[in-house]
């Protein structure tokens, strides 16, 4: 096993993770809304792994607007997250971005 190998193996924490940043291209395309037409969410992720940082997160705040595609989302970022070895973490979410669909409660 290589260092990078064994390094990969020790437990991690991150004290900022952007959760609007940290949705994959896997889980935008799994998830739905009518806000957001297949059209759009083509022309930003089929750019070099959404390249376009602030439309990507814009992006996600519209798919990420109902209740189940947020726990759809959390879901994929804490397997994301144990495959990486992560012990701890702290998700930073930009509220201003949710506020026009959910209220702070369901956020």
């Amino acid at each position: 096993m290589t260092l990078f190998e064994n390094l990969k193996l020790f437990p991690k924490i991150d004290l900022h993770i952007d959760f609007l940043g940290s949705v994959t291209k896997d889980t935008i395309y799994n998830l739905t809304s009518e806000s957001v037409s297949q059209e759009e969410i083509n022309s930003i992720v089929e750019f070099d792994s959404l390249t376009n940082y602030d439309n990507s997160k814009i992006l996600a705040s519209k798919l990420l607007n109902s209740l189940d595609n947020i726990e759809i989302a959390t879901k994929d970022l804490i397997e994301k997250l144990k495959k990486d070895n992560l012990i701890y973490g702290e998700i930073f979410i930009n509220l201003d971005l949710f506020l026009k669909n959910l209220n702070k409660q369901e956020i």
